[in-house]
This record gives structure tokens, C-alpha cells and sequence, in this order.
């Protein structure tokens, strides 16, 4: 409905309780989980840990949040999001710069988009944190399960922790990391990055072009040419027939 006023607030797992609605929050809360394990971001462990890696664990927390229509103050949805204390990483040496579009670049594609005509769209990219390049096995940190998971109703084994083997929310180095894979899969297509601005990536060649047409599933969402696609988590991605674009705002159209 258009004009209808939204607002997120964030709950607790008794608010739920209390409110008679844990069925509806405990289903966002398991799709949570199987999306943080679809993606291969975690594996469980029950081992005993050493001091060391005592000290070294990350905690992290199960965030809550119900979407309210504020017209009559009903709940529309119900959101889980898995989140690492990223501030308690201790690991040293993290690449966690993100590089954003530059103001030459944002005008360089708004006067191609003129010129040619193309055509802008908009796509929320699922997960995209949970997507971001894999890490070595001396990279992998320990984290600790959140206190709504170890009630033993989640399937978690008792005293069990996680090995982090992908970027999670909430980790310094999740931008940068799903930046890395994004440019990956983007060169694999023939989009090549611009010597104005590394974030304004063209496809110059008319082969690429055509291949694009035939991509496996796997790329079947950035092959949708002549297209603005925003990320989720305010990574944003702009797609044209020869020009690909992202930065961390969305672009209004």
C-alpha cells in the first residue's frame, strides 16, 4: 500500500513470550540459522578449548526485530538477524577497508545512463555479508552461540561454540570481504573496473555481453543488464547494458 507507514522495533525473545507471537519469531530465528549455515559461515564444535582460545572467543547475539505498521500498530514481520561482537576480535592485521563510488564516478554513470538511455532497477541482495570470500584456516576465529540458541530447543549440542569460517555481521572485515568476492565474480563476467574509479566497472567487450545471456544460476541475478540492484546492507550495485556500478548508498531513482 502505498504511503504506509513502517517502523522496526527490536524485541527480546520474552517480549515474544509475553506477546504470544514466539511461534512467528522462532521461524525467523530458525531461517536465520539455515542461512548462516547454507552459506558455510560456521561449523560446531564441542571440543574443549584452551585458555587461550578461551580468551580469543568472540560472543555474539540472535538480533530481534518486529516491523510494525505505525497506522494501527501490527506487527508485519518478523526478523532474526545472527550477529558477531566484532569488537572483541582480536585478530590483527584485518583488511577492512570498503572502497565507495567517487563523486566522478557517480556522474560518469548518471551521464552514460542519460546518453544511452538505460534503464535503472532496484534489487535487495540476500545475505550478502554471508557471501563474502572464504577465510584461510589461520584467519578463523571462535565464536560463542547466542543466549537464545542454548536453551536446547535449537538443536545446538550442549557446551558446543562455532568456528567462523566465512564473514558474519557484525565482523570488521565483512564489507570488505564480500566487496572481494563481488569484484571476483564481476571480472569472471568480463566487467572490467574503470582508471577513473575502481568502484565504476564496465563490460567493454561484445562477447561478455553475449555470455551474459547464457550464465549459470549462479549469476543469474547480475546478469540482469539494464538494471539498478542495491545490496542489502547498504552495499548497493547499478547494472546498464555496458556499465556496472556499486557503492555503500543507495542510489534514489
Amino acid at each position: 500500500m502505498r504511503g504506509l507507514k513502517t517502523g522496526t522495533k527490536e524485541v527480546t525473545w520474552q517480549w515474544c513470550v509475553d506477546h504470544g507471537v514466539e511461534e512467528w519469531m522462532a521461524a525467523a530465528i530458525l531461517a536465520e540459522i539455515e542461512s548462516v549455515r547454507l552459506y558455510g559461515c560456521i561449523s560446531i564444535s564441542t571440543g574443549v578449548l584452551t585458555s587461550m582460545q578461551l580468551a580469543e572467543m568472540v560472543t555474539s547475539r540472535m538480533v530481534l526485530a518486529v516491523k510494525l505498521n505505525l497506522a494501527n500498530n501490527t506487527v508485519q514481520r518478523f526478523k532474526a538477524r545472527w550477529v558477531a561482537r566484532g569488537f572483541q576480535d582480536q585478530r590483527e592485521d584485518l583488511d577492512t577497508a570498503s572502497e565507495t563510488l567517487s563523486h566522478v564516478g557517480m556522474m560518469s554513470l548518471v551521464q552514460a545512463s542519460v546518453q544511452y538511455g538505460f534503464r535503472l532497477g532496484l534489487l535487495d541482495y540476500h545475505c550478502a555479508f554471508l557471501q563474502g570470500r572464504e577465510y584461510e584456516p589461520n584467519e578463523m576465529l571462535r565464536m560463542a552461540l547466542p543466549s537464545v540458541l542454548k536453551t536446547g530447543m535449537w538443536g545446538f549440542p550442549s557446551g558446543s561454540h562455532c568456528v567462523v569460517r566465512k564473514s558474519l555481521y557484525g565482523l570488521r572485515d565483512a564489507p570488505r570481504r564480500w566487496q572481494e568476492r563481488l569484484i571476483s565474480e564481476l571480472r569472471a563476467l568480463g566487467f572490467r573496473p574503470t582508471k577513473s574509479d575502481p568502484c565504476l566497472l564496465v563490460l567493454p567487450s561484445l562477447n561478455d555481453r553475449r555470455r551474459l545471456n547464457h550464465c549459470s544460476d549462479q549469476h543469474a541475478q547480475l546478469c540482469q543488464c539494464a538494471s539498478l540492484i542495491s545490496f542489502f546492507c547498504c552495499l548497493s550495485i547499478t547494472m546498464i547494458p555496458c556499465a556496472i556500478q556499486y557503492s555503500r548508498k543507495t542510489i534514489p531513482v
